[in-house]
């Protein structure tokens, strides 16, 4: 799914990543998609463009991460079914 994409942006560190991974994924401006037919010299340009960049997350993908967003909206759900099975 791409889960050590989302922690390597969140500690703040830049990803050049598989085209293969969602864009779900997309939490920062320091990460780039690349096809794994690409040479490796491909992959270590694209790193060092993103180097360059300041970092700048999204708050609007990394809400949808947020294990305490996670947290409310299963709840929501179990609130609706439980409501649901009750009635």
């Amino acid at each position: 799914m791409g889960i050590a994409v989302l922690e390597m942006q969140a500690s703040g560190l830049p990803v050049v990543a598989s085209d293969a991974v969602p864009n779900a994924t997309v939490i920062s401006n320091r990460i780039s998609f690349l096809s794994l037919k690409e040479k490796p010299e491909k992959w270590a340009k694209e790193l060092e463009v993103l180097l360059q960049l300041p970092e700048d997350f999204y708050e609007d993908n990394k809400i949808k991460w947020d294990i305490q967003e996670s947290i409310k909206h299963l709840e929501t759900l179990y609130e609706k079914t439980n409501s649901r099975t009750t009635e």
